[in-house]
């Protein structure tokens, strides 16, 4: 698996502001917490009544979805996971941040899959400072 590289380096956020610095560090967090199979520190950066559009099938949405994502983390399917902001936007108290995904997977035979893709995340800002993803939509690269 090509990995993609999840560490911004202080020169990085040098051009960044506040808004973009903080959905950054979260989103390295989430990325952590995936890998290490932590679902409840993952679960930190997903807002109270959040959706999650996968293509071709239905909407989950609320306390489905935080239990979806849960179970997903702390399951042993994941092997690894890595995600790579490509830009992020924001105004007032609403941010998304368009990026590309590489997930292994471990399959029953012991072997492991390998899916990329990219994400569109809607976050929302809760409170002062407290940005959380409203609106998840990851979207497969077709398979080769």
């Amino acid at each position: 698996m090509t990995e993609m590289s999840d560490i911004i380096t202080r020169e990085d956020f040098r051009d960044m502001d506040g808004v973009e610095r903080n959905i950054r560090q979260l989103r390295q967090g989430y990325v952590r917490a995936v890998n290490v199979r932590d679902p409840e520190g993952a679960a930190a950066c997903w807002a109270p009544g959040m959706r999650i559009l996968i293509e071709n099938r239905d909407e989950i949405q609320g306390a489905r979805a935080l239990e979806f994502v849960r179970r997903m983390i702390g399951s042993s399917h994941i092997a690894r996971f890595a995600a790579e902001t490509v830009v992020i936007e924001h105004s007032g108290n609403l941010a998304y941040e368009v990026g590309r995904y590489s997930v292994a997977l471990r399959m029953p035979d012991g072997s492991e899959y390998e899916e990329r893709g990219k994400y569109l995340d809607v976050w929302k800002k809760f409170g002062r400072s407290d940005w959380r993803i409203l609106v998840h939509a990851p979207s497969s690269d077709p398979r080769q």
